[in-house]
């Protein structure tokens, strides 16, 4: 189980990983905090063993998606070519 916290401009605040694993899994999300590195690019990382870090990926694309949809740029466009 994992939960990660962040703020709106996709900065991590917190993060919670619990299971077997956790202590292998946990410092990606303390990297990415300690450099400020945003969330969401945690998706495009390529990891030896998928497996466990899916935990940490799978959020991440959800995020970079969420991202997407409340681009304001975009919803101009989709605006655009729904006329």
């Amino acid at each position: 189980m994992s939960k990660f916290i962040v703020d709106r401009k996709g900065k991590i605040i917190g993060a919670h990983i619990l299971g077997v694993r956790a202590g292998e899994i946990i410092h990606e999300a303390q990297l990415a905090k300690s450099f400020d590195i945003p969330f969401y690019k945690l998706d495009s990382m390529i990891h030896i063993y998928p497996t466990f870090s899916d935990i940490v990926k799978q959020p991440a694309k959800l995020a970079h998606i969420e991202r997407l949809r409340n681009n304001p740029l975009l919803k101009f466009i989709k605006n655009i070519v729904k006329r």
